[in-house]
């Protein structure tokens, strides 16, 4: 970068977003369903809470809930990103 252009642009920027350091959060990784894929778990250790993305086809719905009592999380959201049958069973009706 030239030096006369970071002198230029001196200008106060707020941000767009905080974030805050001292979150400790929980992710697990399980491969679900048929097609073995990601489902993911994160949980918040202040909290309790937590959110499943991608839960599979219901066949490992013990093993998602199994994490979530291991950790002592409350259950908040399921996120699913593929309309595929892999997360058929997972969708309410």
């Amino acid at each position: 970068m030239c030096a006369h252009r970071s002198t230029m642009f001196k200008t106060k920027v707020k941000p767009i977003a905080t974030f805050y350091t001292d979150v400790r959060m929980i992710h697990e990784i399980l491969i679900v369903g048929a097609l073995q894929c990601n489902c993911s778990i994160f949980g918040d250790e202040a909290t309790h809470e937590a959110i499943v993305i991608d839960p599979g086809d219901g066949l490992d719905v013990a093993r998602v809930l199994a994490v979530l009592k291991q950790h002592d999380l409350h259950l908040k959201a399921i996120v699913i990103t593929t309309p595929t049958s892999t997360t058929s069973a997972a969708r309410p009706s």
